[in-house]
């Protein structure tokens, strides 16, 4: 018998998550993410720069401002800036 597998909330305390089907369903799973961190993390509806990170390793995702260091340096290297 296989475990079901869940993407889930990286903040520690945090009991969210929802059934990983396949990779196929990642927009579901970050506008469930949005929507999760909205209504249990404060984060604002209107913020449209919340950076989402998913962890492939882990099945974790979780919300980078715009001033973190891991975000820079990501814009960074795909905008050529680096």
């Amino acid at each position: 018998m296989s475990r079901k597998k869940y993407v889930r909330c990286a903040i520690p305390d945090c009991d969210w998550g929802i059934p990983f089907i396949g990779f196929h369903r990642m927009e579901d799973y970050r506008n469930q993410f949005r929507l999760h961190c909205i209504e249990r993390h404060g984060l604002s509806e209107f913020d449209t720069q919340a950076y989402v990170h998913f962890s492939l390793e882990t099945l974790l995702m979780d919300l980078w401002p715009d001033d973190s260091p891991i975000r820079i340096a990501v814009w960074s290297i795909r905008t050529g800036l680096w």
